[in-house]
């Protein structure tokens, strides 16, 4: 019985690499063909779900070196209402070492496994933060830094829900998007920032026509009434 067990277990843990493979190449594909960061990470989120994590979350470093949303994901849409209510009301402490403040700031992964109730009583700040993250049936969460050129860009969320706890290679997976998310963000970037001097660039081009053919209705009048 032991052997079967053990064979099974195989099959089943050879199933979720290949998933997982399947995941970070469709998501790797759809980053690189998308311009547009928001689309390109709502589309990144629904591939991590549910083959990676049961929650994915991707944040972009502010101006500030704050974290700001992209895009997250959950299969269940009044999950994904319940997290947002629950980070207006209760944002996230950005000195806290498990905050996506913290990991962006340090470039330092964060993984929680196991996550127990007592560990939610510890960390609640009222009664109904308490109830509003018991909700959420957290069991694993994992932060990781988006890198970009040796820069931290951003961070990647995953989050395990009921038994499911993150593992080596889910990790592994999510360090490669993540490392494809940082590219896509960067590339973006600097497109927008081409658009914006092509724009700048295109206004210049007018005013300065505009500017040459007054000057020269003006040269021109002029030497109308010069010449009556």
């Amino acid at each position: 019985v032991g052997l079967l067990e053990a064979e099974a277990a195989a099959r089943i843990a050879q199933q979720r690499r290949q998933e997982r493979a399947v995941a970070v190449a469709r998501a790797a594909g759809a980053l690189a063909s998308m311009l547009d960061a928001r689309a390109a990470f709502s589309e990144l989120a629904r591939t991590v779900v549910p083959d990676l994590a049961d929650w994915c979350a991707i944040d972009e470093a502010g101006p500030d070196g704050l974290p700001r949303r992209l895009a997250v994901f959950h299969r269940d849409p009044s999950m994904l209402e319940l997290a947002e209510g629950l980070e207006r009301k209760y944002p996230s402490d950005p000195s806290s070492p498990t905050s996506v403040a913290h990991v962006i700031r340090t470039g330092q992964r964060q993984l929680i496994n196991g996550i127990t109730d007592e560990m939610i009583v510890a960390g609640a700040r009222d009664a109904e933060h308490l109830a509003l993250v018991r909700s959420l049936r957290l069991r694993s969460l994992a932060i990781l830094p988006m890198f970009a050129h040796g820069k931290v860009v951003g961070a990647l969320t995953i989050v395990g829900e009921g038994e499911r706890e993150l593992d080596a290679d889910d990790l592994a997976a999510a360090d490669e998007l993540g490392r494809h998310a940082a590219l896509a963000l960067e590339n973006a970037r600097l497109y927008a920032a081409a658009e914006r001097e092509r724009a700048r660039m295109a206004a210049l081009v007018l005013t300065t026509t505009a500017a040459v053919w007054t000057c020269l209705l003006y040269t021109s009048d002029a030497a109308d009434e010069r010449s009556s």
